[in-house]
């Protein structure tokens, strides 16, 4: 069977090929990827930079996807599953998750980063949130899901104007500004820091910040911002690093909310390498989605 894939041909250089699909051997599925997508880390996995293991020059990239089972015997045809082989037309894979019909852009949302986050900062009901660089598939989550658990005030910050009209209109913020012209707020309780710099100076006493992005290095090359040791210490702030993974038991209670993403859609495959350098390029509002098909 032929299928098509993006590949890595040379330092940010991704192109479009046609290979051959094997037959799916026991336990696995032939899934017809219908959407992919992308997110910032793919930034440094394009250039090994991260945690994770990058992406290899000749071999296609990975993502989330989500698509239908065509064979295989892991799964009923017809079944939606997501998996993380993701920048194909199609995916033979053994890990999967089933996806219920209408949740399949929740599969694909970078939600539950954001739900982890607000879960390890401890967000207590009627606390004031703070989300830095809230425009992309994380933080455009984040506002409904800090509501959800309780937050009193959710306050956001993106980096142009465009951006910042769109998280009171379309993304349930309650205050929004732009963090490359005006001031962080103050008497912050919680704040989830995407970009690497922690508003220590907006934190009242005994506030809690969870790490879990460094955009403005990930993305604009910046140098990090020196952390305020002495704010840290004088307000008794935590600062707490997000493992996703220790947070793991808590996608049962996460997918009850059924917060659905933001999201931009583009459509190709073809066009999926332009819609990435989009995305690094801050092109797009909320989560990015290719349809496949």
């Amino acid at each position: 069977m032929r299928t098509r894939e993006v590949r890595l041909a040379g330092p940010d250089e991704l192109v479009v090929v046609e290979t051959e699909l094997a037959e799916p051997g026991p336990g696995h599925v032939l899934v017809r990827n219908r959407w992919m997508a992308l997110g910032a880390v793919m930034r440094t996995l394009l250039d090994g930079t991260g945690p994770l293991p990058g992406y290899r020059v000749g071999e296609p990239l990975f993502g989330k996807a989500v698509g239908e089972v065509i064979a295989g015997d892991g799964a009923p045809v017809g079944t939606l599953v997501s998996h993380g082989l993701g920048w194909r037309e199609h995916a033979i894979t053994e890990r999967f998750e089933i996806v219920e019909p209408g949740a399949e852009l929740r599969a694909l949302s970078s939600g539950f980063v954001a739900y982890g986050a607000l879960r390890a900062a401890g967000l207590r009901s009627g606390e004031t949130v703070y989300v830095s660089s809230v425009a992309g598939a994380v933080g455009s989550t984040a506002a409904r899901l800090a509501k959800a658990l309780g937050a009193a005030r959710v306050v956001g910050s993106a980096g142009t104007p465009e951006k910042v009209a769109a998280l009171t209109a379309a993304f349930g913020y309650d205050e929004a500004f732009d963090r490359q012209t005006e001031t962080r707020p103050a008497d912050i309780d919680v704040a989830i820091d995407l970009v690497g710099e922690p508003p220590v100076a907006a934190m009242r006493p005994g506030g809690r910040i969870a790490l879990v992005g460094a955009l403005a290095q990930q993305l604009g090359g910046a140098t990090p911002a020196p952390l305020d040791l002495l704010g840290v210490i004088g307000r008794g702030v935590t600062m707490v690093g997000l493992d996703l993974a220790a947070h793991r038991h808590l996608e049962p209670e996460y997918r009850t909310l059924a917060v659905d993403p933001p999201h931009s859609v583009v459509h190709g495959l073809d066009a999926a390498p332009d819609a990435l350098r989009g995305l690094f390029a801050g092109r797009f509002t909320g989560l990015v989605v290719i349809t496949l098909g």
